[in-house]
């Protein structure tokens, strides 16, 4: 199982998963030792912001660099499509949803892609949690064989969101995001253009999530065409 060469690969010191112990196929489930903790996400809001982000960032630093080969790809291409069609599905502005697609392709056009590491592919603040004093990453289903952009672009866009769900932690990540991407590349083996891909994958990752809240009640009147503008924005962004 991916999950175990993993586990095998990674220095508990810099990051711990759990322990594969077995996999049932008849349920295809996946049982794991249990690893007791707390959210780090929790002392990244209540002051130790910076810190908590640096481990952030070496966390999957590590992850990427396990030298883990997955049996599986994912590519822009489809992380964009499943950006897509999140939102018709909630029906959220159609029109500039596939506008936003077109920019994104065009973007992601004219940058080269990186060279492919393990992705978690779901890779935010609240799959990180301090286990005494050991950084744990949880929920390996997706992995798969893809760019390091789609985690740092997906963990970026969650900071962008996480604020505007609960604007008391909107210091926390704004202040997050700098030593976040200085931890993972001062860990990590330069990627040239990364930051440019990094650029695309958030602003996917923006896309994606705009049409998941659309489809949350609590949210749907607030929050997706925030995301919408923020994607935008990011877009312009890697233009500049």
């Amino acid at each position: 199982l991916t999950q175990g060469r993993i586990f095998d690969a990674l220095d508990p010191a810099v990051l711990r998963i759990p322990r594969p112990l077995g996999y049932l196929a008849d349920l295809k489930l996946l049982l794991t030792e249990f690893l007791e903790g707390h959210l780090l996400a929790d002392e990244l809001y209540r002051g130790d912001t910076v810190r908590s982000a640096q481990r952030m960032g070496a966390a999957l630093a590590a992850f990427h660099h396990s030298g883990v080969i997955c049996a599986k790809r994912w590519t822009i291409a489809r992380e964009l499509s499943n950006a897509v069609r999140t939102c018709e599905e909630s029906m959220l502005e159609p029109g500039r949803a596939r506008a936003i697609e077109l920019e994104i392709r065009r973007a992601a056009a004219t940058v080269p892609v990186v060279a492919e590491v393990p992705v978690h592919r779901d890779y935010y603040l609240d799959q990180l949690f301090d286990c005494d004093q050991q950084t744990a990453l949880f929920d390996l289903d997706d992995a798969r064989q893809g760019e390091a952009a789609l985690d740092l672009g997906n963990f970026l866009a969650h900071l962008t969101l996480r604020p505007l769900q609960f604007p008391e932690v909107t210091s926390a990540c704004a202040a997050a995001r700098a030593p976040f991407l200085a931890s993972y590349c001062s860990a990590a083996s330069p990627i040239p253009g990364l930051m440019a891909r990094t650029c695309i994958y958030e602003a996917t990752s923006l896309l994606r999530l705009a049409g998941v809240y659309a489809g949350r009640p609590r949210w749907a009147d607030s929050i997706p065409v925030t995301l919408m503008d923020r994607c935008e924005s990011v877009l312009s962004r890697e233009d500049s």
